[in-house]
């Protein structure tokens, strides 16, 4: 077998010694682990995540460590220059594959050859609905936003799962939730590989945008799934409200770098309004007489209100430029 029929597995770590081990085991136990190459691109870990890899785990694993954090983009960018593989698929370290995954995956690609990124389903550890994909931000999300529709359909499908599946068969989406994607390399060359301009969130939606844009399909298999931490990878990134700036800062870079400054204003002003609104509901809310929902909505309205604040920032950073 040529370097280039391997699967490429790249797992992105940065201070990820809690999840580590469990997420190469989890690889260790695929179907296809003969044709499997492990490549971990650490970002400047402070913990023992390279510890376990290199003196508790007896796999051959590649290992290209940074002398600093250089962001998801880069770190993926990094690990791809590594492999001559035609499939990759990045990973978080806080993720672990059921034995069928890859397998399930791979063979899908291979067999729809226009086919950029493919994406599994993401369950929480306990079996609850993860969202794993979603629709690029712009005008008609903000609106799904404002009006509670993305809301509710994120509700119902977290309170029908398992027993019924809302996504039942593979489907073009916007956009792969980036904690676990299946790459071609075509595709990843053809368009450049992803954007280091987005240090953590945003850098998934934009590469799915512009393989969009290139003619390659973003696909999303409900039939794969995929046990994930959410939160294990970005709380060691940004442990306080600075993910939350992160977070908005990205969502700007996306519309400026894909809208026109008049879609950029107006989705400003309803991401702006959305929040305010969440912010407000939540504080009713939080007034219901259960401890535990007046806790939970509690810490709900700080979160928008956090938002409401770095969304008018964003407004009045942007109508100073223009």
């Amino acid at each position: 077998m040529t370097s280039s029929d391997l699967i490429s597995v790249i797992i992105i770590t940065y201070n990820s010694g809690k999840y580590i081990r469990r997420c190469i085991e989890s690889l260790c136990r695929q179907r296809m682990i003969d044709d499997i190459e492990l490549i971990v691109v650490d970002n400047g870990s402070q913990d023992d995540t390279l510890k376990i890899i290199e003196k508790e785990i007896d796999l051959d694993i590649k290992v290209i460590m940074n002398e600093k954090n250089v962001g998801y983009s880069g770190a993926i960018n990094k690990g791809k220059r590594a492999t001559n593989a035609r499939l990759l698929v990045i990973s978080n370290a806080d993720v672990e594959f059921q034995s069928d995954t890859l397998n399930i995956l791979v063979s899908y690609m291979y067999q729809h050859p226009d086919i950029g990124v493919l994406g599994p389903q993401q369950v929480f550890p306990d079996g609850r609905w993860q969202r794993s994909y979603g629709d690029v931000p712009g005008l008609l999300c903000s609106i799904k936003n404002l009006l509670g529709i993305t809301s509710a359909k994120h509700f119902l499908r977290t309170l029908t799962w398992p027993w019924f599946r809302w996504d039942r068969r593979p489907c073009q989406v916007g956009y792969i939730d980036g904690a676990v994607m299946a790459i071609r390399r075509e595709a990843f060359e053809a368009v450049g590989g992803f954007d280091e301009n987005f240090f953590f969130y945003g850098e998934d939606v934009d590469f799915c945008m512009r393989l969009r844009k290139a003619g390659w399909k973003v696909v999303f298999h409900p039939e794969v799934r995929v046990i994930h931490v959410r939160g294990g990878s970005s709380t060691k990134v940004c442990p306080d409200d600075r993910f939350l700036r992160l977070h908005v800062q990205s969502n700007v870079l996306l519309l400026k770098k894909h809208s026109p400054e008049w879609k950029v204003r107006l989705v400003l002003v309803l991401q702006l309004g959305y929040c305010r609104l969440r912010k407000f509901a939540s504080r009713l809310l939080s007034l219901l007489p259960s401890k535990k929902v007046r806790e939970f909505f509690r810490s709900r309205e700080e979160v928008f209100s956090i938002l409401s604040v770095l969304w008018a920032e964003q407004l009045r950073q942007f109508k100073s430029t223009i």
